[in-house]
């Protein structure tokens, strides 16, 4: 699945190396096993229009345990309900030499459901508030049932809604055994979640805390593991509920089929030849490739200009000048290039493909490494990919690109000076689902071996901690920091010669 949604898969680690699928499934073999398999063959046949097979995969996810009953309505949403007696025909027939003991059966799913309670989130303070677990169950169910609504009404992809359906499930649960965390973590590699990733490694008190005889573990245990993971998924729910509320994919969302490559540039008349020719001998050529000049002196216009670039004059200032290439364009994506990068042949088509396959997204990033491998530059290209897979933010180096008509629709590409990468994720992942490539451009790092490596890092992340800080209390600082950077660029520059 992770190749048909065009997505690293290095990814896949998100889950075969979480401690929670090894110790539940490897090391006590838990059945919750059968129950992921079967699900996520109920939602491979699906997306094969394997409709029959695709229920009857549910009812046998449905024998394994009851919990995937819950699925249904997702399945019947959409448009699989003609063949809903094939999942039925299967949940069913075993049941049926054991029909005498239907009463019993439904007896103890009611007593593990009202009466019971440990170790769970919303359940646990609603018993505290209540006072008693029955109606603290009786809250939870009709939460469940009116999330499971909700999703049914707004997520159009079945898959994510699935990971919406379990990880409500889960939260809302009267019991919740460590292991039941893996019926959302199968979904982290396709849909990553910082807060599930850190629910999983918060789940390590479960061993730690000391459980009492009925499987319980201490309050602070709780209260230690559910609190960092309810602030993060509250960010992430507030990141993605406010597009999944505004826009509305339509039945058959338009293609993308242009690409402008715009290349902002200042004395980069030797980078420059390496990377439009790269951009050049992408295997779909882009239909624009826009140099936008910042007043260079040492030939870059005639470079560009030889290679057929359509040539732009813009005050200095990356943003400034990348702002001037995008107002130019026309094509439907726009791909951010800088001048000391080279882009892989076959980006653009992974570009479009992915866009065209995830029509929610409004962009994203391609994904760097640098020219050099040494140990501190590796070290910095895998926290950027941290950053853009679980927090939705990505430097311009990584090769950033977008919807031209969504860049529109939040006012444009910020024209900043300074900062005009982080300002343009955050507007694009308020706007909508943000894709990450995995890789696909080579950046040049000529950058880090001028100074200490560290000292840059640090340099980076202060400016770009105290950038979010002041545009949250609304203010207006990119040419301060702009200023800043480069004066201090210059002091470390003569410091390391």
């Amino acid at each position: 699945m992770l190749s048909h949604r065009l997505q690293p898969l290095r990814f896949v680690c998100l889950y075969a190396f979480n401690p929670v699928p090894l110790i539940g499934f490897a090391a006590e073999a838990h059945f919750d096993a059968l129950l992921i398999f079967f699900i996520l063959l109920a939602l491979w046949l699906h997306d094969r229009h394997y409709a029959a097979w695709s229920w009857a995969a549910l009812g046998l996810a449905v024998q394994i345990k009851l919990v995937a009953v819950l699925l249904a309505p997702l399945f019947i949403r959409q448009g699989g309900w003609r063949k809903a007696w094939a999942g039925a025909l299967v949940a069913s027939l075993p049941f049926l030499p054991h029909a005498a003991y239907i009463d019993p059966w439904f007896s103890g799913v009611r007593h593990f459901g009202l009466d019971l309670g440990f170790n769970g989130s919303i359940h646990a303070a609603a018993a505290v508030a209540f006072g008693n677990r029955p109606t603290a169950a009786a809250v939870c169910m009709v939460l469940l049932i009116l999330w499971i609504a909700l999703v049914v009404f707004l997520e159009t992809d079945l898959w994510r809604a699935v990971f919406c359906v379990m990880g409500g499930l889960i939260l809302l649960s009267p019991i919740v055994h460590y292991w039941y965390l893996s019926w959302a973590l199968v979904f982290v590699p396709i849909f990553p979640s910082l807060a599930w990733l850190a629910l999983s490694g918060m789940m390590a008190l479960y061993f730690l805390a000391g459980l009492t005889p009925d499987s319980s573990m201490p309050l602070w245990a709780q209260i230690a593991i559910w609190t960092p993971f309810g602030i993060l998924l509250a960010r992430e729910a507030v990141l993605g509920l406010r597009p999944l509320l505004t826009q509305r994919t339509p039945a058959k969302p338009a293609q993308v089929r242009s690409l402008a490559v715009v290349v902002p540039a200042l004395n980069e008349s030797n980078m420059l030849p390496k990377c439009l020719l790269s951009v050049l001998r992408m295997s779909r050529r882009p239909d624009e490739v826009i140099v936008v000049d910042g007043g260079s002196l040492d030939g870059t216009r005639e470079v560009a200009a030889q290679l057929g670039a359509t040539i732009m004059s813009s005050e200095p200032g990356r943003g400034r000048q990348i702002a001037a290439g995008v107002a130019e364009a026309e094509a439907d994506v726009v791909l951010v290039v800088h001048a000391d990068s080279e882009i892989a042949p076959d980006a653009a088509n992974r570009m479009l493909a992915a866009l065209n396959a995830r029509p929610q997204a409004v962009g994203g990033a391609v994904g760097q490494c640098f020219d050099d491998d040494t140990p501190s530059l590796c070290l910095i290209e895998w926290l950027n990919e941290v950053k853009s897979v679980l927090l939705g933010l990505s430097f311009g180096d990584q090769g950033q690109f977008f919807r031209r008509a969504a860049i529109v629709a939040t006012g444009g590409f910020p024209n900043l000076s300074l900062m005009e990468d982080v300002e343009l994720s955050l507007r694009l992942r308020a706007a909508g689902p943000m894709l990450y490539l995995g890789g696909g451009l080579v950046s040049s790092s000529r950058r880090w071996r001028k100074v200490s490596w560290l000292r840059c890092c640090v340099t980076v992340i202060a400016m770009t901690a105290i950038y979010r800080l002041r545009r949250a209390q609304g203010a207006q600082i990119a040419d301060i920091l702009y200023r800043r950077y480069y004066a201090t660029a210059a002091i470390n520059t003569q410091r390391s010669s």
